[in-house]
C-alpha cells in the first residue's frame, strides 16, 4: 500500500480494493471540496503546496520539511474534523476522520485475518465491518489522554474487529432453528419490517415464531447452537398451536399447514440474519450514472444550503 502524501488525500481518500487486495485510492469529490475550502481558509495550517498536490506528493524544496509540516497540519485538522465531529456528528467531519483512518483500519483488519486464518471473512470484509463502526471508535477517543486519534484507533480497531467476528460467528454457526429460539421478539419484528412485510403478515410471523418457541424452548434447546428441524409431530403441534391462536389476530388469514409452517420459520430465520448483520457495499464506487461520480456524490448532505439559496 502507497501512504498517502497530502493533506486532501489524507482527509478525502478511501481504499479501494480489488481481488481482497489494496488496488488505489480514491479521492472523493465532496470531500476534496471541503477540505480545499478549509485549506483556502486557514492557508497557514497546510498551506496551498502542502494541500493541494495533485500527484500525492508534497512540492516543496525540503522533502524532509515538506513530511513534517504535513504530519503537523495532519494533527491539527484530526483534531479539528473531532471536534466538529462531536458538535455535529451527521456532518461531514465524520466522513473526513472516515478517510483519515483508512491505513489504521486497514493494517487493523489485516492483522485480523492473519491470527483468524480460518475465518470465512476476508480481508476486506474486515476492513468493511470496521470502517462501518467509526463512530464508535470515535465516541470513545478522548484527547485530553494524550494519545493521538490514530493512536487510539489502532488499539480500538484491533477489538472491534474481534468482536465483530465472535458476535457474526454465533450467527453463523447457529441453525435456523436455534437462531430463532434466541432471538427476541424486538429482532424478530425490526426483521419482518425489514423485510417489507403489512402489519397482518408481522402479526402472523410473530404468532407463529412465538408458538414455535413455546413448543421448542426446553432448557436443553438453549445449550446448544444446533437444534435440528422439529419433526413432523412437532412441526403438526406448532401448526396446530397457530392455528388455534390466529382467531385472535385482528386479520388472522388461512390456516397453516405443517409444510407451511416451516417454510414460514425458516424464511422468518432468513431475514433475522439479513437484518442483524446486513450485507455491507462500499459507497465510493462508481454509481453507474456516470463514471466520475460514486454512489457518495449522489447522497444529499442535509447541512448544504440549497442550491437556490447559493445562487442568491
Amino acid at each position: 500500500m502507497n501512504s498517502r502524501q497530502s493533506l486532501i488525500e489524507i482527509f478525502a481518500a478511501f481504499i479501494e480494493f480489488q481481488s481482497d487486495r489494496f488496488a488505489r485510492w480514491v479521492v472523493d469529490a465532496k470531500l476534496r471540496r471541503s477540505i480545499e475550502q478549509c485549506l483556502a481558509v486557514s492557508p497557514e495550517i497546510g498551506g496551498s503546496e502542502i494541500g493541494s498536490s495533485e500527484t500525492g506528493h508534497a512540492e516543496t524544496g525540503s522533502a524532509e520539511t515538506s513530511s513534517a509540516e504535513i504530519r503537523q497540519a495532519e494533527a491539527f485538522w484530526a483534531l479539528y474534523w473531532y471536534s466538529l465531529w462531536q458538535a455535529q456528528p451527521d456532518g461531514l467531519a465524520g466522513s473526513h476522520l472516515s478517510a483519515y483512518l483508512q491505513e489504521t483500519c486497514y493494517w487493523s483488519a489485516k492483522k485480523a485475518t492473519r491470527v483468524m486464518a480460518q475465518s470465512q471473512y476476508r480481508l476486506s470484509d474486515c476492513f468493511q465491518l470496521a470502517i462501518a463502526e467509526i463512530d464508535k471508535v470515535l465516541a470513545g477517543y478522548n484527547p485530553s489522554r494524550g494519545m493521538s486519534l490514530k493512536g487510539y484507533a489502532s488499539f480500538a480497531y484491533p477489538s472491534l474487529i474481534r468482536d465483530i467476528l465472535r458476535q457474526r460467528q454465533e450467527v453463523d454457526i447457529c441453525t435456523d432453528w436455534t437462531l430463532l429460539r434466541r432471538s427476541s421478539k424486538k429482532r424478530v419484528t425490526a426483521s419482518l419490517r425489514q423485510a417489507g412485510l403489512s402489519s397482518a403478515e408481522i402479526d402472523r410471523y410473530q404468532l407463529a415464531w412465538r408458538c414455535y418457541k413455546s413448543l421448542c424452548g426446553t432448557a436443553e434447546a438453549l445449550r446448544t447452537r444446533q437444534l435440528r428441524t422439529p419433526d413432523f409431530e412437532q412441526r403438526a403441534a406448532i401448526a396446530t398451536l397457530y392455528n388455534t391462536e390466529r382467531q385472535q389476530l385482528t386479520d388472522p388469514g388461512p390456516p397453516l399447514t405443517p409444510e407451511t409452517l416451516e417454510q414460514w420459520l425458516t424464511q422468518c430465520a432468513k431475514w433475522i440474519r439479513a437484518y442483524t448483520y446486513p450485507p455491507l457495499t462500499s459507497l465510493n464506487v462508481p454509481s453507474g450514472t456516470q463514471p466520475t461520480r460514486d454512489w457518495l456524490d449522489e447522497l444529499p448532505n442535509p447541512h448544504q444550503e440549497s442550491l437556490l439559496a447559493e445562487l442568491i
